[in-house]
């Protein structure tokens, strides 16, 4: 049953019906399957998405690490709590999400970028001050050894940029 549901969901999701979708994936995102109901949590976060209800799918994708905390989806949804409101242009919003994505998951598989687009939303949302924070907060929990560095180089020049303009 359960990979029938999941089938039809993403029928009805390819078809842009995301509240057909959303409704068949509600009946069994708070059930006591754990997986299988994080999995229906994590695909109604992603049908609202889609159909651009931007704070319903960061809502519900936190919900999905608050309420299934080990399940296969947990720290991706964590992540895109933060990556919808990134994506979307809504900074101050997205800023906050990826910090408790990095405080949760200190050596996570998206840690380096949530660390990065926590400094880049305060930077684009004009916080300067939360932005340095960020930026220092970056720069203390990286390089990684297992960073390919990408993100280091344009840290270090806004915080450089940051600090004379402040000056």
């Amino acid at each position: 049953m359960q990979k029938t549901v999941l089938l039809l969901g993403n029928i009805y999701s390819d078809q842009k019906k995301y509240d057909k979708a959303i409704a068949l994936y509600k009946q069994y995102s708070s059930g006591k399957n754990g997986e299988f109901s994080a999995e229906c949590m994590y695909k109604t976060a992603i049908c609202y998405e889609n159909s651009g209800r931007t704070d319903l799918s960061s809502n519900t994708f936190s919900s999905v690490y608050d309420k299934y905390p080990v399940s296969a989806n947990a720290e991706e949804s964590l992540y895109r709590a933060g990556e919808v409101y990134y994506m979307k242009g809504m900074y101050k919003e997205a800023a906050p999400k990826f910090a408790v994505y990095s405080d949760t998951f200190k050596r996570g598989e998206y840690t380096e970028q949530a660390l990065y687009y926590e400094f880049d939303s305060w930077l684009k949302s004009e916080n300067k001050a939360k932005a340095i924070l960020a930026g220092n907060k970056f720069m203390t929990r990286t390089p990684d050894p297992l960073s390919d560095g990408r993100f280091q180089d344009k840290v270090l020049e806004e915080l450089y940029n940051l600090h004379y303009e402040r000056s």
